[in-house]
């Protein structure tokens, strides 16, 4: 069972060049008018009334549809959206199986509406009834191959030749506010709004139980993409002798779990890149399944976290499975290397700078001999020694370390040092440096006393700034000062 929401620019795009300039027949930024005469026309062409049913009418006047959806847009901008376009398109084996009756397909279609009304969720949870959406339906019985169809692709069939069997379908046209006018029903928006294939699913799920219908119902694209994927893994299975290797059926499962998304077919080619070099990883679904294993994953590979500094971490783990690839043709998976094992590291080293070096010093190591180690975890975890921290902290140009105090043990025995008595020791020398600035600037002045000199001729150098002042600050006291001298 195929319901869709059609897109209104790519969709329904007429066939000749004359037409071409006018755009597509879903066009849905002003009136009705244009898609309700063209669904009449193709319908009495096929032999039906042309007469358009919502929830509670039948026999509906294209005059009315028109009024009723060019009507119910207040509140939208001249560029917004004001309706949209829906398809019920039953297999064929599903209008036998309810003799393709019309008034079936109308009950039906009802039903649909329903659960696209109930499948809405509002922020203030509010509930939208059927009865609160504008919408007009009409039956068409055949079809014509479109340019985008996969037969045509194929080279099986031509664009705009008639298709052949029972065709029949239903056609929707939905208004985008509500009855009342005071909410938007956008179905393309955000997932957690409108969930496409949650609609889809519900709507299958409802074709079976009020008509009996065993057989597994179909979503749009689902089963071509099935196909050509098991096609692909059938193609690459026998090329290679991977039959006690790999499974079609599994690999084509773990395609649907993800929606055979961008990510899944990336895995899928870095896999095969592998196996093309001679080498099979011991558990080749695991690559496939990356996803699943970890979710915070985004599209750009990048591990999900609140802390910029853990990012840097991962990005760091990434960079290394990528070397480690590229090196020696086998993809580190996350049973290889846990990032979450590597993060924990992380979070309880005492030394964030100490075990950056460590990730560095392992990623040399494993991409000279070519395994990870059996000790890594230790390598990562291991301290700064008491030389390490002091020449660390020398090349941060003063900078005092973060902690109270810091730890460094020994075999004899464990020193603390207070940071508060450092800090005493660092006052008493500034104290001691800005005395002896004083006591030469008193021998300048006597200086310039016994040479003759006025105290302007003084030169009195410059006055030591005081730290958390500005620069005018400081300008001005110096100024004071000299004036005062």
């Amino acid at each position: 069972m195929i319901s869709k929401v059609l897109k209104a620019q790519s969709d329904g795009k007429p066939t000749s060049k004359a037409a071409s300039k006018s755009g597509s027949v879903y066009d849905n930024k002003g009136s009705a008018a244009r898609l309700v005469n063209y669904m009449e026309h193709e319908a009495k062409e096929q032999g039906e009334t042309g007469a358009y049913f919502s929830q509670v009418s039948d026999q509906i006047e294209k005059q009315e549809v028109i009024a009723q959806i060019d009507g119910n847009v207040k509140g939208l901008k001249k560029e917004d959206s004001k309706f949209y376009s829906l398809i019920i398109a039953p297999s064929q084996t599903e209008l036998s199986h309810i003799s393709s009756d019309g008034q079936t397909l109308k009950v039906y279609t009802r039903q649909v509406m329903q659960n696209y009304a109930a499948n809405f969720k509002l922020a203030d949870g509010q509930i939208v009834l059927s009865t609160d959406v504008v919408w007009f339906a009409i039956i068409h019985r055949e079809r014509d191959y479109s340019g985008s169809d996969p037969m045509v692709r194929e080279g099986k069939a031509r664009s705009g030749e008639r298709k052949k069997g029972d065709q029949t379908h239903i056609h929707i046209i939905v208004s985008r506010r509500d009855k009342e006018q005071t909410v938007n029903l956008t179905p393309t928006g955000a997932k957690t709004r409108f969930s496409i294939k949650s609609w889809q699913e519900k709507n299958a799920a409802d074709f079976q139980q009020m008509y009996g219908y065993t057989q597994q119902t179909h979503f749009p694209n689902d089963v071509y993409k099935a196909e050509k994927l098991s096609e692909r893994v059938q193609a690459f299975v026998e090329k290679h002798e991977l039959e006690n290797y790999l499974s079609i059926d599994r690999i084509v499962s773990i395609g649907k779990e993800q929606d055979f998304g961008r990510i899944f077919y990336r895995n899928l080619k870095m896999l095969e890149n592998t196996i093309e070099k001679g080498i099979q990883p011991r558990d080749p679904y695991n690559i496939l399944d990356r996803r699943k294993l970890d979710r915070r994953y985004t599209r750009q590979g990048e591990y999900q976290t609140d802390n910029k500094a853990q990012r840097t971490v991962n990005r760091q783990v990434l960079k290394l499975r990528s070397a480690y690839l590229k090196a020696y043709g086998i993809a580190l998976t996350e049973l290889d290397l846990p990032t979450e094992t590597i993060q924990k590291l992380y979070s309880v080293h005492m030394h964030k700078w100490k075990f950056y070096e460590n990730l560095n010093e392992l990623q040399e190591l494993i991409l000279k001999e070519g395994a990870i180690p059996e000790d890594f975890q230790q390598l990562l975890a291991q301290p700064a020694t008491e030389a390490e921290t002091e020449g660390y902290f020398q090349q941060q140009r003063g900078h005092k370390p973060s902690q109270k105090s810091q730890t460094t043990t020994s075999k004899e025995n464990t020193v603390e040092i207070d940071n508060s008595i450092q800090s005493q020791v660092a006052d008493q020398q500034q104290k001691a440096t800005n005395q002896e600035k004083n006591l030469l600037l008193f021998e300048r002045f006597l200086q310039g006393v016994r040479d003759g000199e006025t105290t302007k001729d003084v030169d009195w150098g410059e006055r030591p700034r005081q730290k958390g002042k500005t620069r005018q600050q400081n300008k001005k006291e110096e100024h004071e000062y000299n004036l005062e001298d």
